[in-house]
């Protein structure tokens, strides 16, 4: 630790004390959607030919060259589906639109529209899940949108309550940070269920980095952050409608709509309702493989822009969500905490606010100061057989961030303040779990850029937590650029997290199980470390990328959960020992023909932690899995379709040798496959899809012990590793007016 202490210390001297001024020239690049609209282009390879330097732009058409001679400079713009340009200016300053390829008399070439994209120019390693993905399956809400992700695992919890859950680097989705905007919004009580309350529609973008977050974001980023952005009132379609249905009885529609109230002000209401009501049993165990449910929810979001200096946005957001499942027999009405027939139930209330605004300060557009405000208040209720659980939580987090330059913009910086501030109030049958935290925080991040080769962002933050003290994270990332379209990334920092003993293991109560909590419990921290390649290409005028990764996650404290040394319980203690996870990942794309993207993934888990006083493979973990993925759109873009193939392999399951016989799971789960195939056609302003999902009818048949004897000593229903119902179909329309973009 000394070791790495020393390297963030050697770095920070270094590209601290490399401030000069240097001749630069920046602008923005810009396309022209199917509209004639004007809007920025990324990834636009901006060379200046005498010095030889380039970049590439960001996601908002943006480049910045520095260390140039003297003026005038000769600017060479290329991007794939457009016509280079080249540009002679001695301003400091310049805009370029680019026109697109037209290779006949009336047909146009469009740049490809890739469902994902790897970042080339992110200093950590980042993975965009476009809207174009979004729309070719069909991710009903957050928690199934990483189909075709072979970064980010998503499974159901237990066998009855229909809660999805997600992996990072091998572990829990807890130990990743989950942001809207880049505002931490799932945390406490919504950690680990709250991903379903993101419905598909309302989604723009996801972004996946992997390894420890930026500490302007918070401490919680361990092994990654996933952040959402959702459609804004600047961006949004005038008037958009979903409606879907599946073989399931699962019904959902989703309505938005746009108004631009003054030239400076415009709002955005997102309305979403969802209903489940088959009663599946396919696997003859007479429990329900779903839930029967009913979800509202609203957002009502506004955005104030001034001049180009301010920008404000503040909205509010709505949640009811109402479940019961278990017993085919079980009727909520008659039946809920009686010993007839077993049940579970859970509704959900909550409201979330919140606040942003950004200033620009005039003449310095590299200077900058921003406020991020987010609130919730979140009530849950529910019940498990015979034993009831309700959760009531108030959270309060609030962000303060500056920044600016030294010198020149190839040293840049943010400093600023965080405040947390979280009451919760837990009971699960007679154990009580009640916590306040405070938690304000300082920090500062430095990012040298020679907008060519290097990028180097060093951060540290401190928080001061009212019951564990001061906590110091660090966090170093580096991304070097040998030619414009390779990177090589290496990164080492460390995050921590407060456990929450009963949400974080929600799964764990649909069972019999008694929870064992020490009293002592610390909070989790773990060190991250990776080292990747992505590489981007044209063989033979097509395009290829490559990417290649590998991650450590090496844990200093632990909250472990023990379902091993006794069946009959769930034990929670502190870590004593060694925990540790090794993830290995590679992926290829390639598009083949025009229309067609092509995308193999595989990744290789080693996850290990000390369970008692052994060093085991944590459960519930598939050390190998893939995801082939393709994609085809047809020329005139009026049909497209989508074929999904997910391999996961075999995942080691919790002890119950001291159970009897009957009432005892095999030490590990069985390989599947399951595929998922989408076709769609666009005709005007209409969209039109049917799908199916796991069209090899892979089921999970043994998933719940004692099954006949829920009331019993052995009953547990968290055995889960792969699907709980079989072959679905589905289809669904929607209808967009396009409008025009608010520039």
């Amino acid at each position: 630790m000394h070791l790495i202490t020393r390297i963030l210390t050697f770095f920070f001297f270094i590209f601290f004390s490399a401030a000069v001024t240097a001749q630069q020239v920046s602008g923005r690049v810009y396309g022209r959607d199917s509209l004639g609209i004007q809007v920025p282009l990324s990834g636009v390879l901006v060379t200046e030919t005498r010095s030889g330097l380039w970049q590439l732009t960001d996601a908002d058409g943006r480049f910045e060259l520095t260390s140039l001679g003297s003026p005038p400079y000769l600017l060479v713009f290329s991007h794939a589906g457009y016509a280079p340009d080249t540009l002679a200016t001695s301003a400091a300053s310049v805009q370029m639109v680019l026109r697109k390829v037209h290779v006949l008399s009336g047909v146009e070439v469009d740049a490809a529209d890739r469902s994902t994209t790897l970042s080339l120019l992110n200093v950590r390693p980042t993975e965009i899940i476009t809207r174009s993905q979004l729309e070719s399956t069909a991710c009903c809400n957050l928690s199934e949108s990483f189909e075709a992700n072979a970064t980010v695992d998503a499974s159901f919890s237990d066998a009855v309550t229909g809660f999805r859950q997600i992996r990072m680097l091998g572990l829990a989705g807890r130990y990743a940070q989950l942001l809207t905007e880049a505002v931490p919004t799932l945390r406490g009580l919504a950690g680990t269920i709250g991903l379903s309350h993101f419905p598909g529609t309302w989604l723009k973008t996801i972004s996946v980095s992997k390894g420890t977050g930026s500490v302007v974001n918070g401490y919680d980023a361990i092994t990654g952050q996933i952040n959402v952005e959702l459609f804004r009132p600047d961006s949004a379609d005038v008037f958009f409608v979903n409606g879907y249905a599946n073989s399931e009885q699962r019904y959902e529609l989703n309505l938005h709509t746009r108004q631009q109230v003054t030239p400076s002000l415009s709002h955005l209401l997102l309305t979403h309702g969802a209903m489940m009501r088959s009663h599946m049993d396919v696997n003859g165990d007479y429990f329900l493989d779903q839930p029967v449910s009913e979800q509202l929810m609203l957002m009502d979001r506004w955005l104030l822009q001034h001049n180009e200096q301010v920008e404000v946005q503040f909205g509010i957001k709505g949640i009811y969500d109402n479940r019961w499942g278990g017993s085919v027999h079980f009727h909520p009405e008659t039946d809920k905490l009686g010993d007839l027939h077993y049940g579970t139930g859970m509704t959900i209330r909550r409201a979330e606010a919140f606040a942003k605004a950004a200033l620009l300060f005039p003449g310095k557009p590299y200077q900058s100061l921003g406020l991020q405000l987010f609130g919730t208040v979140h009530d849950q209720q529910g019940y498990y057989g015979l034993r009831q659980y309700s959760g009531k939580e108030n959270q309060l987090f609030g962000n303060l961030i500056f920044s600016s330059v030294l010198g020149s913009t190839m040293h840049k910086y943010k400093a600023g303040l965080s405040w947390l501030w979280d009451d919760k109030r837990e009971r699960f049958a007679d154990l009580v779990q009640d916590r306040r935290q405070s938690v304000p925080g300082a920090f500062a991040e430095y990012t040298y850029n020679d907008e060519q080769h290097w990028t180097v962002v060093a951060g540290m933050r401190a928080d001061w937590h009212n019951l564990y003290g001061m906590q110091v994270s660090p966090r170093i990332h580096m991304r070097y650029a040998p030619a414009p379209f390779t990177t090589l990334r290496l990164s080492t920092g460390t995050g921590f997290r407060v456990a929450e003993p009963l949400m974080d293991n929600s799964g764990y109560l649909a069972s019999s199980r008694t929870l064992i909590i020490a009293p002592d419990l610390q909070l989790e921290k773990a060190w991250t470390s990776g080292i990747g390649l992505v590489q981007e290409a044209r063989w033979f005028g097509r395009d290829f990328s490559f990417l290649v990764d590998v991650f450590r996650t090496q844990f200093l404290h632990q909250v472990v959960v023990d379902a091993d040394s006794n069946p009959s319980e769930l034990r929670l203690y502190n870590l004593n020992g060694r925990s540790y996870s090794h993830v290995a990942q590679a992926e290829i794309g390639i598009c083949p023909m025009d229309g067609l993207e092509l995308r193999f993934s595989y990744r290789y888990n080693e996850v290990r932690l000390t369970i008692g006083d052994r060093l085991r493979e944590q459960p519930y973990t598939p050390r190998h899995r893939a995801v082939a993925f393709a994609h085809y759109t047809t020329p005139n873009k009026r049909w497209s379709g989508t074929f999904i193939s997910q391999w996961v392999g075999s995942q080691r399951l919790p002890d119950t040798q001291a159970n009897p016989e009957p009432y005892r799971m095999p030490e590990r789960s069985e390989p599947y496959v399951r595929l998922i195939a989408q076709v769609q056609h666009t005709w005007k302003n209409w969209e039109f899809y049917v799908g199916s999902e796991n069209m090899t009818n892979a089921i999970q048949q043994n998933r719940i012990i004692a099954p006949d004897d829920p009331f019993g000593p052995y009953f547990d229903a968290s055995f889960v590793w792969g699907p709980l119902s079989g072959r679905m179909f589905y289809a669904g329309l929607r209808f967009a007016l396009k409008g025009e973009s608010v520039q």
